[in-house]
């Protein structure tokens, strides 16, 4: 798939028009409506941002590891002790450190910040042979969908979520990531999607990139789900 094809659908995703970008897709605002009400029995993950403010910027705490589980997703018990161990602490810190704060994907300073030798595949690698006692023995932290998330607890304007209704509704391409990545760098799309994703609802708190990651998962949710109904469930943000 290239990316020409993969930017038409993304930003169908938000606009009738696709990458045209004038008119706003109805159930865009819909879809962030639901996901962030304070009526109703409401999505878990609308609290999301609440548990990861102000946590340490380089170290996994028992605070981002509980924050995930509100995005629908289990944290492997010898997982999180290999994390929360002094070993594992040093050793996500050291990679951490590498990977820049308060930075946004479409910065020219990171465009080539998911490169397969860098700091943020690293720490991915190592989130999936993170177990105790001994670390890369075991499962890790898991697939892609719990391994993401926990990279945008720590990195919530640089890192996007990956579950499988994100993976599923968007065309296979090479790195979902660099691909994201490349479709914000363009200005232009970059301002209209800011602008059709302001809604009263949603705190400040939230991420260009959470707020991108709702939509698409609210309104492919049930699609996606009744296409995979055979499959295992681990599809929520």
């Amino acid at each position: 798939m290239n990316d020409q094809n993969f930017n038409a659908s993304f930003m169908s995703q938000f606009f009738v028009d696709g990458e045209r970008a004038i008119e706003v897709r109805p159930d865009v605002r819909e879809a962030l409506q639901a996901y962030f009400s304070t009526h109703g029995d409401g999505y878990t993950g609308s609290q999301f941002e609440n548990l990861i403010a102000n946590s340490d910027p380089f170290s996994i705490t028992d605070r981002d590891l509980i924050a995930i589980t509100t995005l629908s997703v289990d944290v492997p018990a010898r997982a999180a002790l290999w994390i929360l161990s002094d070993q594992g602490k040093r050793e996500v810190s050291s990679l951490l450190q590498k990977i820049p704060i308060d930075t946004d994907i479409w910065d020219s300073k990171v465009n080539n910040i998911f490169s397969d030798d860098g700091p943020v595949m690293d720490l991915w690698r190592m989130l999936g042979q993170a177990n105790w006692p001994i670390s890369k023995t075991g499962g890790g932290l898991g697939g892609v969908t719990k391994r993401s998330k926990i990279l945008a607890a720590k990195r919530p304007r640089l890192i996007p979520v990956l579950d499988r209704v994100v993976k599923g509704t968007l065309p296979e391409t090479g790195n979902i990531w660099v691909a994201i990545q490349n479709v914000l760098m363009n200005d232009e799309w970059r301002t209209k999607l800011q602008k059709a994703l302001q809604h009263e609802n949603v705190p400040d708190s939230v991420s260009l990139l959470r707020k991108i990651d709702v939509v698409i998962w609210v309104n492919n949710e049930k699609r996606f789900r009744r296409k995979n109904s055979s499959s295992s469930t681990d599809l929520s943000s």
